[in-house]
C-alpha cells in the first residue's frame, strides 16, 4: 500500500523540500564521502558546531546577504549555501559569474594545470580582515570524488580561527578554512587519529595523493576549456 502525505500549504511543502535537500547534502559528509572524518562527525550535529545551511537561487545580493548575516551572528561559524537549481556546467558557470559580482567574495586563484586538462578556481570570502577559503561541491564528473554531492553547494568558515594550543598543519594567519572548526573537547589522542584517518580516507577516495584539483584552496575544478 502506498501512503501519500499531503502538506498543509505551499510554504510547508517548500520547507519539507528544503529539509530534504539539506539532509541529502549532510548525508554525503556523514557517510565519509568527503574524506574528512571531522566533517563526518560534525555533520551528525551541525548546529552544535555552528554550521548552518541556506538554500538559495543564484543571486549576488542574496548570497551577500547570507554571508553578512552569518558573519554577524556569533553562534554561526560555518555557512553552507546550497543551489539546487545549479545542475549543469552551464549552471556552474553562471554561479561563478555571479560569485565574482558579490562584494564579500573574490576570485584569488585561477590556474590551468600543467597537463592542460583542468582549471582550478579558488574563491575566498572576506571575513573582516581575513580570507576564508571556499569549498565547492556538486554533481559533476570533473569535480574530485570528495566533492561530488547531489546538489551544488559552497561551504566556508565565517569566524576567525580558534585559539588552538597547537595545530596539525600551519596556515597563513590571514587565511581561515573549514579545518579551523573547534572540535569542542575531543581528546588529543582521538583528534590525532581523526586527522590521520582523514588523510588516509581522502587518498583512498581520490585514488591518488591529493593535488590542486582536490585541495582546500580550490573551490571548483572544471575542464580547462571552460570560459568564464
Amino acid at each position: 500500500m502506498t501512503i501519500i502525505f499531503f502538506t498543509a500549504n505551499a510554504e510547508e511543502a517548500e520547507m519539507n523540500e528544503d529539509f530534504s535537500v539539506i539532509t541529502t547534502q549532510l548525508d554525503f559528509f556523514r557517510q565519509g564521502k568527503a574524506g574528512c572524518v571531522f566533517a563526518a562527525y560534525v555533520a551528525g550535529n551541525p548546529l552544535k558546531y555552528g554550521w548552518i545551511h541556506k538554500i538559495l537561487n543564484v543571486d549576488a545580493c542574496a548570497i551577500d546577504a547570507e554571508i553578512a548575516q552569518a558573519i554577524d551572528l556569533p553562534e554561526v561559524t560555518t555557512l553552507s549555501l546550497i543551489f539546487p537549481d545549479v545542475d549543469s556546467l552551464e549552471g556552474i558557470i553562471e554561479l561563478i559569474r555571479v560569485m565574482t559580482k558579490c562584494k564579500y567574495i573574490l576570485l584569488e586563484q585561477d590556474v590551468i594545470l600543467d597537463d592542460s586538462r583542468s582549471r582550478c578556481l579558488g574563491f575566498r570570502v572576506r571575513v573582516d580582515q581575513l580570507l576564508s577559503w571556499v569549498s565547492g561541491f556538486g554533481h559533476f564528473d570533473c569535480f574530485p570524488k570528495t566533492r561530488q554531492t547531489v546538489y551544488t553547494e559552497i561551504i566556508f568558515r565565517v569566524k576567525p580561527r580558534p585559539n588552538y594550543a597547537r595545530v596539525m598543519k600551519k596556515s597563513p594567519p590571514s587565511v581561515i578554512h573549514l579545518a579551523d572548526m573547534d572540535m569542542l573537547g575531543i581528546a588529543d589522542v582521538i583528534f590525532k587519529k581523526m586527522w590521520y584517518d582523514s588523510l588516509d580516507r581522502t587518498q583512498q577516495l581520490l585514488g591518488h595523493t591529493p593535488d590542486l584539483r582536490s585541495a582546500a584552496k580550490t573551490t571548483f575544478t572544471l575542464p580547462s576549456n571552460i570560459l568564464i
